[in-house]
């Protein structure tokens, strides 16, 4: 399955807090992937030349941008079949939705569940106990909010339980 995400970049002491935190919370997803907001979610129908094509001309010369995680909130996600603790996006959050659209609207749009609403957001906890989420202290990651800046976005291959990197895409300053 390939999927699109962007990969915010935070000040140093920030990446190693939400690093801990998601190392204590959800360390396989950890140990996959680095901190990130999914554009593109699981899509298999086209070939993956064909997706890397589609997406690298919807992102083109798209500028960085500046994204604020202003809260924490915890949802169930139907696919995982368990809850997450997720930092909502507020500023960038236009702009990310905007691509999520243009993401979704090429070969492969059958596969866009338009019966979940897109939120972008950066999941730090998972697990299928909504009650061991609810006891976490989200200030272990720091002071809400909390500020980056997305600089590049990949297009990667969900294989055998490894990511494999198809393409990164960086944005413009």
């Amino acid at each position: 399955m390939n999927y699109v995400l962007a990969y915010p970049t935070f000040d140093d002491a920030v990446t190693r807090r939400l690093n801990a935190f998601r190392t204590a919370h959800e360390p396989e997803r950890a140990k996959l992937v680095r901190p990130h907001v999914t554009l593109v979610f699981g899509v298999r129908s086209v070939l993956p030349s064909d997706f890397i094509a589609f997406c690298t001309s919807q992102i083109g010369n798209m500028v960085t941008i500046p994204v604020t995680f202003d809260n924490a909130k915890i949802a169930h996600d139907p696919y995982d079949k368990a809850y997450k603790m997720m930092l909502s996006v507020s500023k960038g959050r236009a702009a990310l939705t905007d691509l999520h659209k243009r993401l979704y609207d090429g070969p492969h749009r059958q596969e866009f569940d338009n019966t979940i609403p897109y939120q972008p957001h950066m999941t730090v906890a998972t697990n299928p106990n909504r009650a061991a989420l609810d006891l976490i202290d989200i200030s272990a990651i720091g002071t809400f909010p909390i500020q980056g800046t997305i600089r590049e976005i990949e297009i990667v291959a969900l294989q055998d339980g490894s990511l494999e990197r198809l393409q990164g895409i960086a944005l413009q300053p």
